[in-house]
């Protein structure tokens, strides 16, 4: 217990924030700044389960709460986690998700923001699954789209593809503007957040690739 709950995570963190920390990581534009700093109220976020590496380094101590799944797996990320600043919360679609959600709730209205990996955990890959959808209509809460990518980098063999930037890699990361869920038509709503990331993530190749 001590083994995943303290001793992983701490060499866990003793290799990848110093391996992290010579990515050289970007914003494409200004617009998440600008967002948090003139827009009121909270945010969701949403981004691919790919994407992950990169975002915990980037959104570290800047007051987001995170999902995390109740596996054994997730109680090392959940610990790395809490320790790079975010809250977390433990569920999955399959199991806890409702307690999560509501457990969230309060830790946003604490003016905390929300970033959720939207076709996690185990896919299908780049299928956006609609609990995103209904949390922010129902909590109100504007759904921003994010992706990031590196110019260098290597995949996992995983359902998701997951990957991680080379040491010294140019990394870019990019969001959307926020989008407004309204009742009804969440198939649609839902399918328009899949198209968005998915265009994102195909410009940020395009910049990349220059």
């Amino acid at each position: 217990r001590a083994w995943r709950s303290w001793i992983f995570p701490f060499f866990c963190m003793l290799v990848l924030v110093p391996y992290m920390l010579t990515v050289r990581m970007a914003l494409m534009d200004q617009r998440f700044r600008r967002t948090r700093k003139n827009d009121g109220g909270q945010f969701l976020y949403g981004h691919w389960h790919e994407d992950i590496p990169l975002f915990v380094f980037k959104l570290g101590f800047r007051r987001f709460c995170v999902m995390v799944s109740t596996s054994k797996d997730g109680e090392v990320i959940a610990r790395v986690l809490q320790w790079m600043g975010f809250r977390v919360v433990r569920g999955s679609p399959k199991k806890r998700w409702r307690e999560a959600f509501q457990e969230a709730v309060p830790i946003i209205h604490e003016g905390w923001d929300l970033a959720l990996a939207v076709d996690g955990p185990k896919g299908p890959r780049h299928v956006v699954k609609p609990g995103i959808i209904y949390l922010s209509q129902k909590e109100r809460l504007r759904l921003i789209p994010a992706v990031c990518d590196a110019k260098y980098k290597f995949r996992l063999k995983s359902w998701d593809s997951m990957w991680f930037p080379l040491p010294f890699s140019p990394a870019v990361c990019i969001f959307g503007d926020p989008m407004t869920i309204e009742a009804g038509d969440f198939e649609g709503q839902q399918k328009a957040f899949e198209t968005t990331l998915t265009l994102l993530k195909e410009k940020l190749k395009s910049h990349l690739q220059r």
